[in-house]
C-alpha cells in the first residue's frame, strides 16, 4: 500500500464560489486537509467533510461537500490539467470520506432579493446627494466621480451584513448561510471600503492621481499577501 506524502503540495489557478469569481487562488493538499484560499475567501476540507472531487467539462476540480456554510458549488480551474490535479490528491494520500447522499441540496439564491431593496434605494439616493452637494467641482479634472456618502454607506451596509446575525436572518432565506455569498460580499467590502477611503480623501484636497495610486497599490498588497504570491507575479 501506497504511503501518503507528508509534504504538501500546492497549485494555482481560480476559483469560483457558488455563482461568483473569486479570484487568483492557491490550492494545497495534504494526506489529511485541502485549502482554498483566494484574497477574498478560504475554504479548508478534511476527508470527512468532502464526497467527491469530480473533472467537470470546463477543466476544473468540483468539490462535492457536506458543508452548508459553503457554497454548494466550489470549482478549482488550475494551471494545469485537471486531471493531474485530482492524481496528485489521490497520490497524497487524501481520500474523501464523506457520503453523497449527505451532500445538501440547495436551491435558487440564498438572499431574500426583496430584503435588499431598502438598503439599495438608500444608497442610490446617497449617490445622487453626492452629485447635488457638488463635491466633484473640487477636482475638475477627474477621471471619474467619487461619492463619499453612497460609498461610505455601502461598506456600513455590506460590513453589517457580515458582521451581525440579525441582519444575516432578515436578508438570508431560511436555512441559508451567510458563508454562501462571502465571496461577492467581501468583494463589495473591499471596494466599496477603498472607493470610501479614496472619495473622502480627495473630498479634504488630496490629489487625485495620488489617492488612485495608492488605493491601486493597498489593492495589490491585499491581493499578494492573501494569496502568498511575490508581487511582481501578480
Amino acid at each position: 500500500m501506497q504511503q501518503p506524502i507528508e509534504q504538501p503540495i500546492t497549485f494555482k489557478g481560480k476559483l469560483h464560489a457558488g455563482n461568483a469569481w473569486a479570484g487568483l487562488a492557491i490550492l494545497t493538499i495534504t494526506s489529511s486537509q485541502i485549502t482554498l484560499r483566494s484574497f477574498l475567501v478560504e475554504y479548508k476540507f478534511e476527508s470527512q467533510q468532502i464526497a467527491a472531487l469530480e473533472q467537470t467539462d470546463s477543466g476544473s476540480v468540483l468539490i462535492k461537500h457536506i458543508l452548508t456554510e459553503y457554497p454548494s458549488e466550489i470549482r478549482f480551474s488550475p494551471s494545469i490539467a485537471a486531471s493531474e490535479v485530482i492524481a496528485q490528491i489521490s497520490r497524497i494520500g487524501f481520500i474523501p470520506t464523506a457520503s453523497i447522499e449527505d451532500v445538501p441540496i440547495r436551491e435558487g439564491v440564498p438572499i431574500r432579493v426583496l430584503s435588499l431593496i431598502p438598503m439599495v434605494i438608500l444608497v442610490v439616493f446617497l449617490l445622487v446627494m453626492d452629485n447635488l452637494l457638488g463635491w466633484v467641482k473640487l477636482h475638475p479634472h477627474q477621471f471619474g466621480k467619487y461619492s463619499p456618502l453612497g460609498m461610505t454607506a455601502l461598506f456600513a451596509f455590506s460590513l453589517s451584513i457580515r458582521l451581525i446575525p440579525a441582519i444575516q436572518n432578515f436578508i438570508l432565506r431560511p436555512g441559508r448561510h451567510i458563508g454562501e455569498i462571502a465571496p461577492s460580499l467581501n468583494l463589495v467590502l473591499l471596494v466599496s471600503g477603498v472607493l470610501s477611503v479614496a472619495s473622502i480623501l480627495m473630498l479634504i484636497g488630496m490629489p487625485e492621481l495620488l489617492v488612485l495610486v495608492l488605493g491601486f497599490g493597498l489593492l495589490r498588497l491585499i491581493i499578494s499577501r492573501r494569496l502568498n504570491y511575490e508581487a511582481d507575479q501578480l
